[in-house]
């Protein structure tokens, strides 16, 4: 019967002991978590704008394009060139836009968090 008390006792320290491993394991995931959701909202936001950037943008090169179209129909030659470099320029802006999204999409993958879930 000794030996049973014995026993318990040493689980029961274990236990005790593991405690304060698992408190130190939550909190900096918690800490991982909380630096990746602060990094995360400024490139949520900066995604926002660089969207509404690219839907006006997209909505120039829409406009442009039903212009040119018009104008073609009309037969005015002379104002259709400054159109086709309006919406080369919009297109051109649409890409580089495009291009400033993916980066800033690609800072909401949770490097920290991963790294963690990694070791």
């Amino acid at each position: 019967m000794a030996k049973q008390s014995h026993g318990w006792t040493k689980v029961l320290t274990n236990l005790l002991l593991v405690i304060p491993s698992i408190f130190n394991i939550v909190s900096h995931f918690v800490h991982s978590l909380e630096r990746d959701l602060r990094q995360a909202k400024r490139s949520v936001i900066v995604l926002f704008v660089l969207a509404l950037f690219a839907l006006t943008l997209m909505m120039g090169v829409w406009f442009t394009l039903c212009a040119m179209i018009f104008l073609w129909l009309l037969g005015q030659w002379g104002i259709f060139p400054s159109l086709t470099i309006m919406l080369l320029s919009h297109i051109v802006l649409l890409l580089v836009v495009g291009i400033w999204m993916a980066k800033a999409k690609n800072k909401l993958l949770f490097s920290n968090t991963r790294e963690l879930f990694r070791s």
